[in-house]
C-alpha cells in the first residue's frame, strides 16, 4: 500500500458530488448493507450527511479522501462536546459509524488507511485494560448483531494476555495496538491450544470453556484476515470440537414461575420485560426475532405475532390469551413513548431493543432467583422444542414454528430419551399450564 493515505488514482472520483442527499456508489455500498436494521441504517446516513458538511465547511477537496477529512470530522465532534451541544456516549457513536466507513473502504481498496477516531477520557482501570486492538473487532460483530460482546471482549482478552505473558514481542494487552497483530502466527496458535489442552486436563477449565474461546480467536483471526493484517486461515482443531456437546436445557415449571415473579418484582419496566419473557416461553422464538417485532406486527384481533429474522425469513405465531393480556399492557405503555419509530421494545432510553438487552433480562432475573445465571432465553427455545415434539405435534410444524431452516436442527431434538424430558420439561403449551397453577 501506499505511504500516502489517499483513495487510489482510479477510485479518485468518491466523491462524484456536494449534494448530501446524494451519496456516491462508494458510500451507498456501506449505507446498504444487509446486516444492519433500518433505525441504524437512519442513524448512519445522518452521521454521513455531517460527514461531508464538515468538508463543505472546511472547503476540502473532497474528490480525494484522505485522513485530513476524518480527523476534521472528529475535531467537529470534539468541538460540539466542549460548547455542550453533543453528549460523549453519542459523539463516540457517531465517531463508531465514520471509523466503520473507513474500514469499509479500506477493505473495497478505496483507501490505503484505516481510522480509528477515539476520544481521550478520563483515566480509569477500566480503561487501562481495554485494549485498542480489540475495537475494531467487537465493533465489527455490533455491528453483525451479536449478542454477548461482553463475553466475546472477555474471550479474546484471555488470549492477548496469554499471548504478553508468554511471547516478548507481544505487549502488554493495554497497549497493544493494530499492527501487532501482524507479528501473530500459526506457532503462537499452537502454543495456546497446548496451553488450554493442559488447563482441560487439570480441570481448571472446562471443555465447553475451551471451546468458546477457540470460537472467539477464529471470529478474531477472520476479522484482521479480512482486514490483510494476518495471512494464515483458521479453524477450530477437531480435538476441542469432539469434547462439546450440543446442550439441551430444560426448564421446571416451579423455576419459570420463579423467574416471573422476580420480572414482576424487581424489573423497571415489568410490562416490557413479561411481554419479552412470554412470548419467548409461548413461542420459542430467538432474542433477535424479539428486537425486530415492530407495533404493527403485533395482530390483535388474530391473537398473533409475526417474527422476522434474516436466519429465518418471516412467519406469523400464534399467541395464548395470557401472553396477548399481557402485551396489551405494555403496548398502552409503548404508545405514549417519545419514539416514532415503529419498533415494538425499546430501551429505558427509548431507543430500539438489542439482543444484548433480552439477555440482560434473563440474566437479571436468574441472578435474583439463584445468585447466579441458570437459565437463559435459549433455555426456554430448547425446552418449547422439545416439549412440543413430545406432545406428538407435527415435525414440520414445530420445524416452521422454530424457524428452523433445515430438518436436521429439529430432528435433534427428537434423539432426547422422552422420559428424561418428561422428568424435566414444561408440558406443550407452557403459558397455558402455568395459567392452570395459579
Amino acid at each position: 500500500m501506499n505511504n500516502m493515505p489517499v483513495i487510489n488514482e482510479d477510485n479518485c472520483n468518491l466523491f462524484k458530488t456536494k449534494d448530501t442527499n446524494v451519496f456516491p456508489d462508494s458510500i451507498n455500498s456501506f449505507l446498504n448493507r444487509s446486516n444492519i436494521s433500518s433505525e441504524y441504517k437512519r442513524k448512519v446516513k445522518r452521521v454521513l450527511t455531517d460527514f461531508l458538511k464538515v468538508y463543505d465547511a472546511q472547503k476540502m477537496e473532497i474528490k480525494i479522501l484522505s485522513l485530513d477529512h476524518f480527523n476534521s470530522y472528529k475535531t467537529s465532534l470534539e468541538i460540539k462536546m466542549s460548547r455542550n451541544t453533543i453528549k460523549l456516549v453519542s459523539a463516540q457513536s457517531d465517531l463508531k459509524v465514520i471509523n466503520s466507513l473507513s474500514k469499509h473502504l479500506f477493505r473495497n481498496n478505496q483507501i490505503s488507511f484505516i481510522f480509528n477516531g477515539t476520544f481521550i477520557e478520563k483515566s480509569t482501570k477500566k480503561n487501562k485494560s481495554f485494549p485498542p486492538v480489540i475495537h475494531s473487532f467487537l465493533e465489527d460483530l455490533t455491528l453483525k448483531n451479536y449478542s454477548q460482546i461482553n463475553t466475546y471482549k472477555k474471550n479474546i482478552m484471555y488470549f492477548l494476555k496469554f499471548l504478553s505473558q508468554e511471547y516478548k514481542e507481544f505487549k502488554i494487552p493495554g497497549s497493544l495496538q493494530e499492527n501487532d497483530i501482524k507479528e501473530l502466527n500459526k506457532d503462537h496458535i499452537e502454543s495456546y491450544h497446548t496451553f488450554l489442552a493442559r488447563r482441560i486436563a487439570l480441570n481448571e477449565i472446562s471443555p465447553s470453556r475451551a471451546l468458546n474461546l477457540l470460537r472467539c480467536l477464529n471470529l478474531f483471526i477472520q476479522f484482521y484476515r479480512r482486514l490483510q493484517f494476518i495471512s494464515f486461515r483458521y479453524c477450530v482443531p477437531d480435538k476441542f470440537q469432539i469434547q462439546h456437546v450440543r446442550s439441551n436445557e430444560y426448564v421446571p415449571s416451579k423455576e419459570t414461575l420463579k423467574l416471573i415473579d422476580a420480572i414482576i418484582d424487581y424489573s423497571t419496566m415489568p410490562e416490557r420485560n413479561l411481554s419479552i419473557f412470554l412470548i419467548i416461553l409461548d413461542t420459542g422464538c430467538r432474542p433477535l426475532e424479539i428486537t425486530n417485532i415492530e407495533i404493527q406486527d403485533v395482530l390483535k384481533s388474530e391473537s398473533a405475532v409475526i417474527l422476522r429474522s434474516k436466519k429465518s425469513g418471516q412467519r406469523k405465531l400464534k399467541l395464548s390469551s395470557l401472553v396477548m393480556k399481557v402485551l396489551r399492557k405494555y403496548l398502552q405503555i409503548r404508545e405514549s413513548l417519545d419514539y416514532k419509530g415503529k419498533t415494538l421494545f425499546l430501551s429505558s432510553r427509548n431507543q430500539p431493543l438489542t439482543v444484548n438487552v433480552v439477555g440482560q433480562i434473563y440474566a437479571s432475573a436468574n441472578k435474583k432467583v439463584y445468585g447466579e445465571i441458570r437459565y437463559t432465553a435459549k433455555s426456554f427455545r430448547h425446552a418449547f422444542a422439545t416439549n412440543a415434539l413430545e406432545k406428538k405435534n407435527n415435525f414440520d410444524s414445530v420445524s416452521k414454528t422454530l424457524g428452523h431452516l433445515h430438518w436436521i436442527s429439529t430432528q435433534y431434538y427428537l434423539e432426547k430419551s422422552l422420559e428424561r424430558l418428561k422428568r424435566n420439561s414444561l408440558p406443550h403449551n407452557p403459558v397455558a399450564y402455568l395459567k392452570e397453577e395459579n
